[in-house]
């Protein structure tokens, strides 16, 4: 009896490790965080198998496998339950179809047929612990090279591919098994289970290659869709930034020209007030003159904005260097760059304690043709960059990030290039192009 109870452990262990595995480094689930909810699970599971084992002896406890398992689905993986429960067929079959080829393979090697390695117990644990070594060198390599695998969704077309690929490798399958037990076709049976095992198992790598290739294109043409319309959202505010500047200095030559007429008229008044509340006005009205930041129109139209948000937020702001009134590069790309890195320095520098120096520091040069940007700014912490690219942070990965993507499609364009830096207090952004 106990030898039944350590065959049964180990063949929960092995299905239960076989099925989270493929969950996990096939379609990018994730186990749920609360450690005690999973232990729990797998108690649970356990003692309702050795009362089967009991009840029902231990093929039919082991057997019942299929259903207890789907505690791994609804209990013990985070996401959506509704695609995990609809995977979990698949997914079995997945392992169970590696299992078997293995066994096929092992029946060839030792010269006996399929069914005497299925029938001893310790030869089926052995074959079913074969899945997870491809799956667990796939594991390691992930950590090692820190490979991100993205969670897959996949729409009817490609479940239906996935389960008419698994039905037909069932019955493929399951005919030389039950052959492999007939003295006469035994041996036949066996050969030929090795090549359709090897060959279900291809089909199978195909079948879920096929289905994560559409879903990338599919959340590629998303993420696209969703660039576009943020840039056509720059488009327009860098028109609107443009047309209020066009607007607010056509106002300011107006007024300059209307409070001069005034000091004129009060000269000679005997109106005192009237004549120092004009005065006020004339000082007033110098404090909010356009301010020239790198002689650049467009430049300093976005700066000009970008240094009052950093000002109400306590950070401080200067700028370094000239440029000229007409670059190469296109006024909206040059929108595109200096305001989505001015607004990440300005959002970096409002997750800084207070007593904590604040600061944004942009440097503009250019020679002959090459423009040269730089944004430094206090960070709080150490900002995460991989091959010259920064990582969003936030929760919701798909709608965050698009500014640095479009600042390095912006510099990409014009052939430039952008250098990332950060030594855990101070953040830089070169550009060169």
């Amino acid at each position: 009896m106990m030898e039944n109870r350590i065959l049964l452990l180990l063949n929960l262990a092995t299905e239960f490790i076989n099925i989270a595995m493929v969950y996990i480094t096939i379609f990018g689930a994730a186990l749920v965080k609360r450690k005690c909810k999973i232990i729990f699970t797998i108690v649970v599971v356990v003692c309702i198998h050795l009362l089967l084992l009991e009840r029902l002896g231990l093929r039919d406890a082991v057997g019942m496998s299929f259903f207890t398992m789907l505690a791994i689905p609804l209990f013990m993986l985070s996401g959506k339950k509704r695609t995990l429960l609809c995977l979990y067929p698949f997914i079995v079959i997945i392992a169970s179809v590696v299992s078997v080829s293995v066994s096929f393979l092992l029946a060839n090697i030792l010269g006996v047929t399929e069914s005497v390695i299925i029938d001893s117990p310790y030869l089926g644990v052995l074959c079913q612990c074969a899945p997870m070594l491809p799956m667990g060198i796939w594991c390691i390599r992930r950590r090692v090279k820190g490979i991100e695998v993205p969670r897959v969704y996949l729409d009817k077309k490609q479940y239906i591919l996935l389960y008419t690929v698994a039905v037909c490798e069932f019955f493929m399958l399951a005919p030389l098994q039950s052959m492999s037990r007939h003295p006469e076709w035994g041996e036949d049976a066996t050969t030929a289970g090795l090549s359709v095992s090897v060959a279900c198992i291809v089909f199978t790598l195909l079948a879920i290659w096929q289905g994560i290739v559409v879903h990338r294109e599919i959340r590629l043409q998303e993420r696209n869709q969703a660039l576009e319309k943020y840039m056509q959202l720059q488009k327009e505010y860098y028109a609107d930034v443009m047309a209020k500047d066009e607007e607010l200095r056509r106002f300011r030559h107006d007024m300059a020209a209307h409070t001069q007429m005034l000091q004129a008229y009060c000269e000679g008044a005997e109106n005192v007030d009237l004549k120092s509340y004009v005065d006020n006005m004339i000082k007033e009205a110098v404090r909010y003159e356009r301010k020239v930041y790198t002689g650049n129109r467009g430049a300093d139209a976005i700066i000009s904005r970008i240094e009052q948000e950093a000002k109400e937020k306590g950070i401080r702001f200067t700028v370094e260097g000239v440029l000229p009134g007409y670059i190469r590069v296109e006024a909206y790309d040059l929108c595109i760059i200096l305001s989505n890195l001015l607004r990440n320095a300005i959002e970096a520098g409002g997750q800084i304690g207070e007593s904590t120096e604040r600061y944004i520091q942009l440097l503009v040069g250019s020679y002959e043709e090459t423009l040269y940007l730089a944004v430094k700014n206090s960070v709080a912490n150490e900002v995460k960059i991989e091959n010259n690219r920064l990582y969003t942070t936030k929760d919701d990965k798909k709608n965050h990030g698009i500014g640095s993507e479009n600042v390095a499609r912006a510099v990409e364009k014009y052939g430039g290039i952008v250098n990332y830096h950060c030594d855990g207090k101070c953040f830089t952004a070169e550009i060169c192009m």
